[in-house]
């Protein structure tokens, strides 16, 4: 009989296992964030084949927005309490991205780099080579981490160790927003030709995803049901739909100018980073207009990350059944 011990740590922004041999997965989860934090956690164990019973419960949420014109990042306590300066850079500051150990990522497009940042603001390593006016960011279940590269029109794909691992897609037209759905499939926001677009895990394209009602389409974002919201930059507005590809209409409209980066909180509620008015709006999951969540501070603001803080207590051991 093999047996496997699964080691759950606390993790400001994900769950991470290191488990690898047992092989079925009884996983109880609570007030986990959205498409994010619960499905591609779910899709790990289920890969690795993990036995793992524990309960987590989110707490608060700092938000990290990133700025254009100061090259920094701001930290927003769920509350907007303007927490300050977290990080900065040496160009445009566009997407960002929190790895399973709570580290920042940051896309500089003018020095062409994604920049890493510890959980208490010291920089790190960064990555660059093919990079080439990067944008949007997102980790999948496993911990690689894909660009858009707006400038060069593909996504690049890097390792959890930041090993380059080449073009995961190309033919695409200033590529910006990223994001995973549950199943693990990647859906870029192309600039370019208004559209959003579908890749596998295994990067086969599988075409155009939306379209209807985009206008500069450029921020993703997945609610817990799957639907896919998108930002139109030009549009003044967030546009939404099914985890079929319907398009369900304008999900907000009000306080929005040239919005960019959007982000989902664990209650459902959407903070859209207006790019025009140098401000951070909030919805509810119902698409009420929550008004404005912060301004301090904010210069030219384009990405946004949120970071939750987990506290996880195991209830079972884990063991596999051959």
């Amino acid at each position: 009989m093999l047996f496997a011990t699964c080691i759950a740590e606390r993790l400001e922004s994900q769950i991470y296992s290191l488990c690898r041999h047992s092989l079925v997965a009884a996983v109880e989860l609570l007030s986990l964030e959205g498409t994010f934090m619960k499905f591609p956690f779910c899709n790990v164990l289920l890969m690795a084949g993990i036995v793992c019973v524990f309960r987590s419960t989110a707490q608060a949420q700092n938000l990290f927005i990133s700025n254009e014109n100061t090259s920094s990042v701001r930290v927003f306590s769920p509350v907007a309490t303007d927490l300050g300066g977290f990080a900065s850079g040496a160009g445009r500051l566009e997407g960002e991205a929190f790895d399973a150990s709570g580290n920042l990522y940051v896309a500089d497009f003018d020095a062409n780099l994604v920049r890493r940042f510890a959980p208490d603001g010291t920089s790190l390593s960064v990555l660059g080579g093919a990079l080439s006016g990067p944008t949007g960011l997102a980790f999948d279940a496993i911990g690689n981490l894909y660009v858009a590269n707006q400038s060069n029109h593909t996504i690049r794909k890097f390792s959890a160790k930041g090993i380059d691992l080449g073009n995961f897609a190309t033919g695409l037209r200033n590529p910006y927003g990223l994001a995973f759905d549950m199943n693990g499939n990647l859906y870029v926001a192309n600039r370019g030709s208004n559209t959003v677009r579908e890749f596998s895990s295994a990067g086969a394209d599988m075409g155009i995803f939306a379209s209807a009602g985009l206008n500069n389409a450029i921020g993703l974002a997945f609610d817990t049901s799957g639907n896919l919201y998108v930002s139109n930059f030009n549009g003044n507005n967030i546009r939404k739909f099914s985890a079929t590809g319907t398009d369900m209409g304008d999900f907000a409209t009000t306080g929005l100018s040239a919005p960019i980066g959007i982000a989902f909180d664990v209650s459902g509620n959407l903070y859209v980073v207006n790019h025009g008015s140098n401000s951070v709006h909030k919805y509810s999951s119902a698409g009420l207009d929550l008004g404005v969540f912060a301004t301090s501070g904010l210069s030219g603001p384009t990405g946004i990350a949120i970071r939750p803080t987990l506290t996880l207590r195991r209830l079972g051991k884990y063991h596999s059944r051959q």
